[in-house]
């Protein structure tokens, strides 16, 4: 900024030139007398209290003696505003320093919601000759179409019997039309407001903050660009100007910003409220006057605040609004503010010139002598002597402050030569330390490089069995694309390091294998121990020109097997003595596999590439929706050179599924193995399986007359031949008892956001359901899982997958749907977030945003017929996660256009990085809405960025692990307004029962209909 007293044409200018105000009267039509009336008529009633428990509480904590309107200092404020092209803040220059009056400033002060308006919201037109033929205004006021809020008033004082609820429903049409939305000279109540007061619940709801600052600020500044500027200093001038709405607010905000006007209202000082007072009115001092406004706009001394302390509020929308215009000068400003530069009422440009200069108040001159004569002679030179003297000062600090740390004090200089030497020797053992561990560390880093050298080798000569499939180009171009990306286990994670997919399971015996086992389609167990192997004749084969994924043989007595895929470009025989060939794994001829087991099998885990974001993508490729019964590894075992004494076991080994026997396939399909090679290596191979829509296998028990047939089940490797069907799994009389007993329970489903967690029917649930952990459920829904999967979810601190997210979010809409459907609510699941994610990169790249190609899901998403965005929906509900490890919940205000952020640790990530994580969501939304959506109906109009902020004051997961329930709790609870107990009364004991009760619900809601018709 320039120097102290020259104009900067950077900045916004005056409504009115430096020292050239108006002085004159205002006309305002609130009369906050009514709050003091209110509390006195209803003291010690019932309906008092429901109004200090409404959002109309807080207008009573205010302080008595600033109530009292002062035109002349609200007058001085309206003055000396700042022009800027924010239609809804007021800025007031203040003896040249700049303080602001908006809607957060409102709200703070009054306490009112002022949240987005509902979206089918339109401002109240008073038509009084409908007013009397209105139901409720002849319930409540009458068939007088004129009545005034003084009637009303009078009514209170007299009718001693009048109904307690009528009472209320007055007394609030008196503090909307009377307090907040005063539009008229003489008060009288609104036929909209008389209406909404019927439904108690929907009117303490409803934003008054919010409508109340747009009548207010809409007297008080330029609302139609710089045409109307003239207006408002024409109507400055005159005589006196009217002010609609609660005008008291703007001197409140004064009151904070510049403290020292609190020391020229003329009464004594005491901080009662007006819930504090005694009488029906408020205090009848005289109010502050213009020369008191001036003593103190001409104190050197004067200290003013340009923002207020904000205390927020969790409604939607709090404070914010969806049409933000850009303004360079009040953005220079605010920089200028954040940067505490200093402010004299000199720089500001601009203004109407044509009343005369102000002068000061006149004080009481005191006799001057000889000695401040001096001062004041060598004051002349004042500017040039301060700005030396000021840089010797500040050059002196810094040499002081930096010689600081040279300086040596009295215990250091008195060291001896003995403390020294030991000080020395100290820092050499260190030293030594150090150097051991970095000689271990090199040793270490080059063992790694022989083994990834050897790991190279093996990777020319050597293929594995499953990624023989793919061509050999193909897999090599692969294999240099894959690249580790596993976490630094410094980086500040939620989710718990504890809690990572377990291992899959193997036999004891099984010490050869390294590969993970696992079914291509969803098979279910493990081979045993390849030792048996030699206890089997080799297999022979009748041709050598194909290979049966598949084999059945009626000479041995296991006749089912897979035949392993070869090298070989021209056939590829299973198991052959007379042919020379290469082996999959090793260079001694192939052994027959062994026999499957059938009773003391483990299961494994589905894998599923939605939880393992750090695996390479030939992981997600190959094993997406296959069950892993061994660890996952990037690489082979090092080769020492040794051959085994047999072959491990490969991973298209015949794998077995017990407790269900379907009906054998009739014949089986003889296509080579490169059907299947082509099908695995083409893009999305593997899509059928990676949606949640996978159907893995079912498990039954077996019957008696089924058990000693001779062919086992296996899944069918075939691109042409069906699927064998499966039997449904039957509930046992354990999981029958527990369905009786979810049946008779009425806190499953839980129908309040928080309930006791009922824990016999817990424990009795748990024992159950560990017994049949292994039982996959095909639900009616969308979603098929096992119980073990399920399980997962009520473990504490155990990391929620996405499908846990999607199937919670799914269950929730499904119930809170008349909700949803009546506040214009949206569930969500984290499709939306994740989809733009992933194409944020290529939007933000794309020169014409407005004709980027988006996912079809995402559009069906937002168009959705019942639920489409702006005209059907105005807040999206979704969990979003953050850098694959923290979850986190966002409400989309999509008439405000602001994000808010359900962060249940926020301690996690600064904000800087917050705004870089919700950006591809704030940037892309606009352009979704005016795509897919009818953004030209409602209030949104521009494409500028949504805001964000991330909500205080709510629950700290400090443990980690539980960010994705608590996320999602989060976003039940934001929806219903955050109702006792709030998010911030969460517990990591209460936490713990909402895991296990929503593991209980999904059971009963979406497991329990495929088994019991009475919940379909």
């Amino acid at each position: 900024m320039q120097g102290d007293n020259e104009i900067d044409n950077r900045l916004p200018e005056r409504l009115f030139a430096t020292d050239r105000f108006p002085v004159r009267r205002l006309n305002i039509y609130s009369k906050p007398d009514i709050l003091a009336f209110v509390r006195d008529v209803l003291r010690d009633t019932p309906e008092f209290q429901t109004i200090r428990e409404s959002c109309f509480g807080k207008l009573f904590d205010l302080p008595a003696r600033q109530c009292p309107v002062s035109c002349k200092l609200i007058h001085s404020l309206l003055s000396r505003q700042l022009i800027v092209d924010d239609p809804h803040t007021l800025w007031t220059a203040f003896s040249g320093q700049p303080f602001r009056f908006g809607l957060q400033e409102f709200g703070t002060i009054t306490g009112l919601p002022c949240g987005a308006f509902p979206v089918d919201y339109r401002p109240p037109k008073n038509k009084r000759n409908q007013a009397s033929k209105d139901k409720i205004w002849q319930k409540l006021i009458g068939g007088d179409e004129l009545t005034t809020c003084a009637d009303i008033r009078h009514m209170l004082e007299t009718e001693k019997d009048m109904q307690g609820l009528k009472k209320l429903k007055l007394a609030l049409i008196l503090i909307v039309d009377g307090v907040l939305i005063a539009h008229q000279q003489v008060p009288r109540p609104t036929l909209r407001y008389v209406q909404m007061v019927d439904d108690l619940e929907t009117f303490f709801q409803f934003p008054w903050g919010r409508e109340s600052f747009i009548k207010t600020i809409a007297c008080m500044k330029p609302q139609q660009g710089r045409v109307s500027v003239g207006a408002l200093v024409k109507g400055l001038k005159q005589e006196t100007l009217h002010l609609k709405g609660f005008p008291l607010v703007l001197q409140l905000v004064a009151f904070r910003a510049i403290p020292k006007l609190q020391s020229k209202i003329p009464a004594p000082f005491n901080s009662l409220t007006i819930m504090e007072l005694e009488e029906d009115h408020l205090p009848n001092h005289n109010s502050i006057n213009i020369n008191d406004v001036l003593a103190i706009e001409a104190d050197k001394n004067l200290s003013v605040a340009p923002i207020i302390p904000i205390e927020t509020q969790p409604d939607p929308g709090w404070g914010v609004w969806p049409d933000v215009v850009d303004d360079e000068r009040l953005a220079y400003m605010e920089q200028l503010i954040a940067d505490n530069r200093p402010f004299s009422k000199f720089v500001w440009p601009g203004g109407d010139t044509s009343l005369p200069l102000i002068s000061p108040p006149s004080v009481e001159e005191k006799p001057v002598h000889k000695r401040s004569l001096k001062k004041k002679i060598t004051a002349k030179n004042r500017p040039l002597q301060l700005k030396r003297t000021t840089k010797k000062e500040s050059s002196s600090r810094k040499q002081r402050r930096i010689s600081n740390y040279f300086v040596r004090n009295g215990s250091t200089s008195s060291k001896s030569n003995e403390q020294l030497t030991e000080m020395i020797s100290e820092l050499t053992t260190q030293l030594t330390e150090v150097t051991t561990q970095l000689t271990a560390v090199e040793a270490e880093q080059k063992r790694l490089l022989e083994m990834i050298k050897q790991l190279k080798q093996r990777g020319r000569t050597k293929r594995s069995s499953l990624t023989s499939l793919f061509p050999r180009s193909k897999k090599l171009k692969k294999k240099r694309r894959v690249k580790s990306q596993t976490q630094s286990p410094l980086e500040p994670t939620d989710a718990p390091r504890n809690n990572m997919m377990p291992s899959p399971l193997k036999h004891e015996d099984d010490k050869s294998c390294h590969s993970p086992t696992l079914s291509q389609y969803a098979a279910q167990h493990h081979l045993p121990d390849v030792d048996n192997f030699h206890d089997h004749d080799p297999l022979p084969h009748k041709s050598p020109d194909h290979v049966s994924p598949i084999h059945s043989s009626p000479v041995h007595k296991y006749p089912i097997h897979i035949s392993p895929v070869h090298q070989s470009p021209n056939h590829s025989p299973s198991l052959h003595d007379a042919i020379d060939h290469t082996s999959p794994v090793h260079n001694t001829p192939e052994r027959p596999v062994g026999p499957p087991t059938t009773s003391h099998s483990r299961r494994g885990v589905i894998y599923d590439a939605r939880d393992h974001p750090n695996s390479p993508e030939t992981h997600h490729l190959l094993y997406q929706g296959l069950e892993i019964f061994e660890a996952i590894h990037d690489a082979s075992p090092v080769d020492d050179g040794l051959e085994a004494p047999f072959p491990p076991q490969s991973p298209l080994s015949p794998i077995t599924r017990p407790h269900s026997t379907p009906k054998p396939s009739p014949a089986k399909s003889t296509d080579t193995g490169s059907g299947f090679a082509q099908h695995a290596a083409s893009v999305n191979a593997f899509s059928a399986t990676a949606t949640s829509n996978r159907i893995p296998p079912h498990n039954s028990p077996v019957e008696n007359n089924q058990r000693d047939q001779n062919v086992s089940e296996v899944m069918e490797l075939s691109d042409s031949s069906p699927p064998r069907e499966a039997l449904s799994h039957t509930p046992s009389d354990a999981e029958n008892h527990l369905a009786n007993e979810l049946f008779r329970c009425p806190l499953v489903p839980s129908q309040s956001l928080i309930s006791p967690l009922p824990s016999e029917l817990w424990d009795l649930f748990h024992s159950t359901i560990s017994d049949a952990s292994h039982v996959f459920h095909i639900t009616p829904s969308s979603f098929d899982f096992s119980n073990k999967f399920l399980l997962e979810l009520a473990v504490p601190t155990h990391w929620t997958t996405t499908y846990h997210m999607e199937i919670m979010m799914s269950m929730l809409a499904e119930r809170h749907a008349q909700l949803l459907a009546r506040e214009n609510l949206l569930f969500t699941t984290p499709y939306l977030a994740s989809t733009i994610q992933q194409k944020w990169r290529k939007f933000k790249a794309a020169r014409n945003k407005d004709t980027f190609y988006w996912d079809k899901r995402l559009s069906d998403l937002v168009a959705t017929p019942g639920k489409k965005w702006m005209t059907d929906v105005s807040t999206v509900y979704t969990p979003m996660i953050w850098a694959d490890k923290h979850w986190v919940g966002l409400a989309i205000n999509l008439d405000v256009g602001l994000v808010e952020i359900l962060d249940p640790m926020p301690t996690l990530y600064s904000d800087s990085k917050v705004a870089e994580l919700i950006e591809p969501i704030t940037t892309s939304l606009p352009y979704l809405i005016k795509k897919f959506a009818d953004p030209q109906l409602t209030q949104f109009r521009h494409l500028a960025p949504f805001a964000w902020n991330r909500i205080p004051g709510l629950y700290i997961n400090e443990r980690s692990g539980d960010c994705g329930p608590v996320s999602i709790k989060f976003l039940e609870m934001h929806a219903h307004g955050d109702p006792e107990p709030h998010m911030s009364s969460l517990t990591d004991a209460v936490v713990d029962d909402i895991r296990k009760q929503y593991t209980m619900d999904i059971y009963k809601t979406i497991v329990l209909p495929a088994y019991h018709h009475q919940l379909s």
